[in-house]
């Protein structure tokens, strides 16, 4: 497996780390096990996207997954806040998928800094 699954008990979290070359099998699997250790009282997930490869992952995977992830049709989906922290390279695929994921209601970030998509999970805290 080529990402590793955390949950953040003290900041309220769940953090994907992916480890290599992000493809949409891979990440299919990430969002379904992120989402299954979403327990009551997780703000968000943060997918850490830094280490991974470019060329895993295509903008059509990325437009799709949203609308089609089981994982991702239920209302409840809509309550989490969803963070990517992207490298560089990413950039363009990251900014993709804010707006995808938006567009389809969910309420999704891309940050190139971990700190800043921490704290705009934590903000949410002060909505609920």
């Amino acid at each position: 497996m080529g990402y590793t699954v955390r949950l953040d008990i003290a900041r309220r979290i769940v953090k994907i780390a992916f480890a290599s070359r992000c493809d949409a099998d891979e990440v299919t699997r990430a969002v379904t096990e992120a989402r299954s250790a979403a327990v009551d009282g997780v703000l968000g997930i943060v997918y850490d996207m830094r280490s991974c490869e470019a060329g895993g992952i295509t903008l059509t995977d990325i437009f799709w997954l949203p609308r089609q992830h089981p994982s991702l049709t239920a209302e409840s989906v809509r309550r989490l806040r969803i963070a990517a922290v992207y490298p560089d390279h990413l950039e363009e695929l990251a900014q993709f998928w804010e707006t995808t994921a938006r567009n389809v209601g969910i309420r999704a970030r891309a940050f190139r800094d971990e700190d800043l998509a921490l704290a705009w999970i934590a903000d949410s805290g002060a909505l609920a």
